[in-house]
């Protein structure tokens, strides 16, 4: 029965799902192979093997092998959980695009020519040239893909090896005699490897496009050593993208010190809810593509099409394939799995026809949850420069239901290149809610406290995170005013703000900072600041309060580009009032001027360094703080 058969299907998913922390075993490995019907054998020819010092030269090995209809695995064991080394056959040439090195796809553009309609029409080649896939220094040396499931499989757990096994049996049982779905995902990548080095190759100076937070396309990889996956991946964002960059920059590093990455894997996902087989090579050639190379301010449209090449046909339906390859008949579509889920209207990718995708258990966003029930949100923040302020989130969308989107299926290719600014720009969104939520759990903790203890006479409103619930010992202070490098005249309570950043970032998309150097504060000031400004641009004392703070969603823009955001930012006090329109247009905040200015008290060079500040922190009240007051 289907539903059966769905079932079925969804526990075998979270089985692989869960599989990661399973104890490495040669029974355990076979047991998982058959599940995704693999054939599976064991040789005990017990041959001696050379390997690293930590292995004796006279131990003995077996060999799994693992055997699809087009690709065969061998995994050599020493004993029952020590895996010595692993390769990967296919039995088409295609396929062996998958198992080579990352490489360089400039040269893949046979010809491009404008055509009379302004139109830059790309060719690009289809023959594969296996020496320039494989570059390998020596016939020893192992492919990446290689290279990856052996470090899956070093250590007593599977780790992501079921995954990625999951993933080659998908691509070897939809390859049948007539179709090469190996084929299928080496011309994606090309494509995906030209359409962002057209961007990239104008803009070398810029970081964004260079790390895939700026381009159409994010940045590609085939096969993940980091995260050592298999497969096709875009990354494409990061959290707090200009404090991350400082950060690795002056520590010549590659970690976060606040948020995520966010990238997703291309994979094929068959499913009987597809009612027809797309042609995603043919259509092509009817697509557009916006491209922006730095060359002029606005997109240049492109069409890409490839040399003729039937490889990547898709196959006989159902009715009429035989072909003994395909345990499953059912139809495929290229989908995007995120590895962070993303809040996102649902009627958008209505708008856009995307009906196929999948959801997030359950919706943890406090915001999110009052914009599904046609609530705005409400909190009462305290701390801004010893004042009280009730900040409302107003969410104005016609449709405002929210779903925390896991993956989707694409009807195009270029699907690919309009979704990416789409997820680059709910994301922001979600961060600058987020922290709002977070200020206001760090006034209500403020708030508690106060009744216990004596408020200490100096300045509130750093918005790194406040626990004044937890006092620092003298010692602790002094190594983290040596370590952040700050005067010895800062407050104890500035110091607790910056102590408490690691431990009070609880919201889903940040994760805690790591105690290391960082002067979040100065970053702000260099970048806010400007020299001769005042030290408030918008007058409140204790006596004399704010009446309200908004944020509010406006709408969204579906004939721009990148399906912006339009926001707008309102203050209103009996001493003065601020209001800024902006928008979110692919990951990035710019402000919007229109032809009301009776509500504008501040002048424009504020509402500016209130956009960049929102750009540099994605944090409402630590722009509004260090602007206006």
């Amino acid at each position: 029965m289907p539903s059966s058969n769905g079932v079925l299907n969804k526990a075998l998913g979270s089985l692989f799902d869960y599989s990661s922390n399973f104890k490495l075993s040669i029974e355990l490995i076979q047991k998982l192979a058959q599940q995704l019907k693999l054939e599976t054998f064991v040789d005990n020819l017990r041959y001696t093997v050379e390997t690293n010092n930590s292995i004796a030269k006279d131990d003995k090995t077996q060999r799994l092998t693992i055997a699809g209809s087009y690709i065969l695995i061998d995994i050599d064991f020493i004993d029952d959980n020590r895996v010595v080394d692993v390769s990967i056959s296919f039995a088409n040439q295609a396929a062996e695009a998958i198992k080579s090195l990352e490489h360089n796809l400039h040269g893949r553009i046979k010809s491009n020519k404008i055509d009379n309609n302004g139109i830059t029409q790309v060719i690009i080649e289809s023959s594969l040239d296996l020496s320039e896939y494989n570059k390998l220094t020596s016939k020893d040396e192992k492919s990446m893909s290689e290279k990856i499931l052996l470090h899956n499989l070093s250590s007593k757990k599977l780790n992501q090896f079921p995954i990625n096994l999951n993933y080659l049996s998908n691509i070897d049982r939809l390859t049948s005699s007539s179709f090469d779905a190996f084929n299928v995902l080496e011309k994606l990548s090309s494509l995906l490897y030209v359409v962002s080095s057209i961007e990239s190759e104008g803009q070398l100076q810029d970081w964004l496009v260079q790390e895939g937070y700026k381009g159409r396309v994010g940045q590609v990889k085939v096969n993940d050593l980091e995260t050592n996956q298999l497969g096709i991946f875009i990354n494409f964002w990061k959290d707090y993208r200009y404090i991350n960059h400082e950060y690795e920059v002056n520590h010549n590093s590659k970690e976060l010190l606040l948020g995520n990455k966010y990238n997703f894997l291309i994979h094929m996902n068959v499913s009987k809810a597809y009612r027809q087989q797309i042609d995603y090579f043919d259509n092509l050639t009817h697509e557009s593509w916006q491209l922006f190379t730095g060359e002029q301010p606005q997109p240049q449209s492109y069409q890409f099409q490839f040399e003729q090449d039937n490889s990547s046909q898709p196959p006989p339906s159902s009715s009429s394939s035989s072909s003994s390859s395909s345990t499953d008949s059912s139809d495929w579509r290229l989908s995007l799995t995120l590895n962070h889920e993303i809040y996102i209207p649902q009627f958008i990718l209505e708008y856009l026809g995307l009906l196929h995708h999948t959801q997030g258990d359950s919706i943890k966003n406090s915001s999110i949850i009052s914009f599904n029930n046609h609530e705005d949100v409400l909190y009462d923040l305290k701390g801004l420069k010893d004042t009280q302020m009730p900040f409302k989130i107003i969410n104005n969308l016609i449709s405002n239901q929210f779903i925390p989107l896991k993956s989707i299926s694409v009807n195009k290719l270029s699907d690919i290149s309009i979704l990416i600014p789409i997820f680059r720009n709910f994301i922001v969104f979600i961060n600058l809610l987020n922290t709002i939520e977070i200020r206001n759990k760090e006034s209500f903790s403020h708030d508690r406290s106060s009744i216990a203890r004596s408020r200490r006479n100096s300045k509130v409103g750093s918005m790194s995170g406040l626990n004044p619930e937890k006092e620092l010992t003298e010692e602790a202070k002094k190594k983290l005013k040596e370590s952040l490098k700050l005067p010895q005249d800062v407050t104890d309570e500035e110091l607790l703000s910056l102590n408490a950043m690691s431990e009070n970032a609880t919201y889903s998309t940040i994760k805690p900072i790591s105690h290391k150097e960082t002067n979040l504060e100065a970053f702000l000031k260099d970048h806010s600041k400007k020299e001769g400004d005042s030290e408030s641009g918008l007058e409140i004392s204790n006596q004399e309060k704010a009446e309200y703070i908004s944020l509010t969603l406006e709408d969204i823009d579906l004939t721009s580009p990148f399906f912006d955001l339009i926001l707008s930012f309102e203050v209103i006090s009996k001493l003065g009032e601020v209001y800024v329109k902006f928008k979110i247009s692919n990951g990035e905040i710019i402000e919007l001027k229109d032809g009301n200015e009776n509500m504008e008290v501040d002048n424009n060079d504020k509402s500016t360094r209130f956009i960049k500040g929102l750009n540099l922190t994605e944090d409402v009240t630590k722009s509004f703080t260090y602007v206006y007051l």
